[in-house]
């Protein structure tokens, strides 16, 4: 299927990052609690990557609807950020867990969870972000907000050194 064929891709591009050494790769979403689509995105190359990785989880709220569905994954941190006031403190978490289990890669979903991963991973971690919607769609909701995003992005963001195609079957 396409989506088997863009895993393979992406482990391909893990194997020319890593020299095919076992590494590790941390994976961050905002929750685990509900079966949308960039939560089945992240979870469903799990099995295939952890022949390859140590699979980290982290979540930014408790909760995991895929527990009891062949879950892989090595360890599994929560960082209990139930406000996007605590953004700092789950940055210097996510940090000190990068640093800990020596992560060679982050791979970041959703909004929040890439400005946290931004925030941790500076220079040194590899950071790969995947987002299914645009960062600020609510623009046209509310501008003060779309305005604080804005600034949020302008300041963690660094330019990805990556071509995007689409793949074909």
């Amino acid at each position: 299927s396409n989506c088997t064929f863009f895993y393979e891709k992406i482990l391909e591009t893990y194997d020319v990052l890593f020299c095919s050494m076992k590494k590790t790769a941390l994976y961050i979403i905002d929750s685990l609690s509900g079966i949308g689509g960039a939560e089945m995105m992240m979870v469903s190359p799990l099995e295939e990557v952890h022949k390859v990785y140590k699979i980290i989880i982290v979540t930014l709220k408790p909760g995991n609807a895929f527990e009891n569905m062949g879950f892989v994954c090595d360890e599994h941190y929560c960082l209990h950020m139930h406000s996007r006031k605590y953004i700092f403190s789950a940055a210097a978490q996510l940090k000190k867990i990068v640093t800990e289990t020596n992560v060679d890669l982050v791979h970041s979903f959703l909004y929040w969870s890439v400005v946290v991963a931004r925030l941790a991973c500076g220079k040194k971690t590899t950071h790969i972000f995947s987002l299914a919607t645009i960062m600020s769609e609510h623009v046209d909701l509310d501008k003060w907000y779309s305005r604080y995003t804005q600034l949020i992005d302008k300041i963690t963001y660094n330019k990805v050194l990556a071509k995007i195609r689409r793949l074909q079957k």
